[in-house]
């Protein structure tokens, strides 16, 4: 799980470089949970772009449905305008490296439409 997790941050990474910003520790943390601030973008964006078929939330969990900034990245002293752009992914127990590979398609789709 922890090397498909990193897998996924990674080629964000490619994808996004310097637009991403990794919310928390990058080694202590859950090995299936990704919190990632995309700048220039409201999570919420983000979220609309990606289709219905990725399950991911803004913020974090008990961030999901309110317009503020998580608490928890508050608590983090994360400012507001990286704040804002946070998404946090939950891989599952079964995800591939292909489905995975299908979601950073999405996201490629994302940044080149917006020059992020």
């Amino acid at each position: 799980m922890k090397q498909l997790t990193e897998y996924f941050y990674n080629s964000l990474n490619e994808i996004f470089g310097e637009k991403i910003k990794l919310n928390g520790e990058p080694h202590k943390r859950l090995p299936n949970t990704l919190n990632i601030s995309f700048l220039g973008y409201h999570g919420a964006e983000i979220l609309s772009k990606s289709g219905d078929d990725i399950a991911t939330s803004t913020g974090s969990a008990c961030h999901a449905g309110s317009i503020s900034i998580s608490p928890v990245l508050k608590a983090m002293c994360i400012p507001f305008e990286i704040a804002q752009g946070a998404v946090r992914f939950s891989l599952g127990r079964y995800i591939t490296q292909e489905e995975l590979n299908t979601v950073l398609k999405k996201f490629k789709q994302i940044h080149t439409s917006k020059n992020i």
